[in-house]
């Protein structure tokens, strides 16, 4: 009657003694499930693997390791597009604005007389200041809320631009290490 390799592992597990860490079903769940690349100290450790076996799980958890780096990337990209968007939704629904700070000011102050207000704002590197009606003074509110609703959703963009293409880079030098490997591997 002729042995299976099943019947071969088992004898050799039964005469070896293994940790159970070294387990091939647990070395195959580590390398693909848990720990990935890290894992493969496990599969060259472990007996219940032949050498042809190692090297084609080596380097199918490689390849497979490669595609979820380059899947998280895609999708972080994505994330980043979509919220940029949004904030451009954003931008494109701001109504009037304008710089500045508003103050009430006293023309005695020391006997609060003479009250009025007025608007101090920097524009191309000069600094201006102009007295306001009364009247105004809630849609001059309305305004500078406006600019600083429209200033912080520009940091925004800039900020979600900057890891935008900080993303599309790392994605496109992941793409290059794929595409190479595989031009190489294909080609030798």
């Amino acid at each position: 009657m002729k042995r299976t390799e099943a019947d071969k592992f088992k004898d050799k597990m039964n005469r070896e003694k293994v940790q159970w860490y070294l387990n091939s079903v647990i070395v195959v769940l580590l390398l693909f499930f848990v720990l990935g690349p890290f894992a493969l100290p496990f599969l060259y450790k472990s007996p219940g693997f032949s050498k042809t076996l190692r090297i084609m799980l080596t380097i199918i958890v490689t390849v497979y390791t490669l595609g979820l780096i380059l899947a998280s990337l895609e999708i972080g990209r994505e994330v980043y597009e979509k919220k940029i968007a949004g904030v451009k939704e954003e931008l494109m629904a701001i109504g009037e604005m304008r710089p500045g700070s508003l103050t009430y000011q006293y023309q005695r102050p020391q006997e609060k007389k003479g009250g009025f207000y007025q608007i101090s704002y920097t524009y191309r590197m000069k600094s201006k200041t102009e007295y306001v009606k009364a009247e105004f003074v809630q849609d001059l509110k309305t305004q500078i809320a406006t600019f600083k609703r429209f200033k912080k959703l520009m940091q925004q963009w800039i900020d979600l631009a900057i890891r935008h293409s900080q993303m599309k880079i790392k994605l496109a030098k992941e793409s290059k290490i794929k595409l190479s490997w595989s031009l190489r591997t294909r080609y030798s």
